[in-house]
């Protein structure tokens, strides 16, 4: 019984587990929802402003464009490593495989000679960090999942204006991209400078080299406007990207623990019915050669096969209707009564009548299952063993009988 009161426990506690598994999900689905619909408006934006601004300085000769965002000071080697985390776990590789790629470019670019200045955003990588004693010098763990434009700025415009006044060198970002619901890659992107980007591909290839550009305003005044917006909707997607990542990927690891949990659930239901029916043969063997000790061997065999086949749903009610061919004693009946509540479990039985009038025979009801006098063996097996026959005064005697029921 203890063990079997275990199982039951653990039953409970992996259904308590399942249940907040799948709520998880259900809440990660629909933020996912949330943040894929502002990165589907954002992402044509940022990449036809980019592509814009990459096709400007390739149509330009060299020195008609002249702007600090696009050129790295070569004096100047200290470069802003911004490692975006997520604030709570449950999301499967996500933390550490961006926190992996983030320390090994650390590593390489101190081996290159250049300083780092750490900055971590999430609760995830701030504990990463500070228990493996590496210093920060910046953290935020205010951002939640699903960040605004607004906040996104507070973080950039700092950066870019230390990078104006050459404080800085350089600004990247480690971050999962996300590529596809199926696909999700840990990247580090370079936000400045802004020398990475590139022309759109011709769509004419065959033509020659495309014209050069005509500006009106002049070029300084459109790089002004063009290129910080450009540096703050990359570093945007950055933040779009990893929320969109984050929310698919614990989406999908809640889905895998409720699937276990489910699994759990049936073998620990499995178990138990295992348990219950040993429990139910042992009570029943007992029963039965108990009984045989008495009068001529009952069939127990073929006995404890079809009770084991009626006992498979434990939660169902026995309904027992026995008939036999003589009299039976109230003394046989309340026994033949208080056994068959013993192999129910303790549970009530909802009729027990007897009719002297039929032939022998056997009715068991479990639930809405029914089995009829083929029953093998029945308790008329038994019970024909302490039949009464009538004797001279209509009295009736208990006692062993010498023949089998409906002899």
């Amino acid at each position: 019984m203890a063990k079997a009161r275990k199982i039951r426990e653990r039953a409970k506690a992996v259904e308590n587990v399942r249940v907040v598994t799948k709520t998880m999900e259900m809440v990660s689905s629909a933020r996912f929802k949330r943040v894929f619909g502002r990165a589907a408006a954002a992402r044509p934006y940022t990449d036809r402003l980019s592509d814009l601004v990459g096709d400007l300085l390739a149509r330009t000769p060299p020195g008609e464009l002249d702007h600090p965002l696009l050129v790295e000071d070569p004096q100047l080697r200290r470069d802003v490593l911004l490692v975006i985390t997520t604030n709570r776990g449950l999301c499967g590789m996500l933390n550490s495989s961006v926190l992996r790629l983030a320390t090994e470019r650390i590593e390489q670019l101190r081996a290159a000679g250049y300083e780092v200045l750490l900055h971590v955003v999430g609760k995830r990588g701030v504990r990463h960090f500070r228990f493996r004693g590496v210093a920060m010098d910046y953290e935020n763990t205010e951002l939640g999942d699903l960040c605004t434009y607004e906040q996104v700025l507070e973080l950039t415009d700092p950066l870019m204006d230390a990078f104006l006044k050459h404080g800085i060198s350089g600004v990247e970002v480690a971050y999962m991209q996300f590529v596809s619901p199926g696909q999700q890659t840990p990247v580090i992107a370079q936000i400045l400078p802004l020398s990475s980007l590139e022309a759109p591909p011709r769509r004419m290839p065959s033509v020659g080299e495309p014209p050069p550009y005509e500006f009106l305003p002049r070029p300084k005044e459109i790089l002004a406007e063009l290129l910080p917006a450009t540096v703050r909707l990359r570093m945007y997607q950055c933040f779009l990207d990893s929320s969109l990542s984050e929310q698919l990927v614990r989406a999908r690891a809640m889905q895998n623990a409720s699937q276990n949990a489910e699994e759990m659930l049936t073998q620990l239901a499995a178990e138990a019915n295992r348990l219950r029916q040993k429990q139910i043969t042992a009570e029943l063997a007992e029963i039965v050669s108990g009984a045989g000790s008495r009068g001529k061997p009952a069939r127990e065999p073929l006995a404890v096969r079809r009770f084991q086949e009626m006992l498979r749903n434990p939660e169902g009610r026995i309904e027992v209707e026995v008939t036999s061919a003589a009299p039976l004693s109230q003394a046989h009946v309340g026994r033949v009564r208080r056994m068959l509540r013993q192999i129910g479990g303790g549970k009530p039985l909802l009729k027990l009548t007897v009719d002297p009038k039929v032939l022998g025979g056997l009715v068991i009801r479990v639930g809405d299952r029914v089995y009829d006098a083929s029953v093998g063996g029945k308790l008329d097996s038994l019970a024909g063993r302490y039949a009464a026959p009538p004797s001279r005064g209509g009295q009736s005697s208990l006692r062993p009988a010498d023949r089998g029921p409906g002899q």
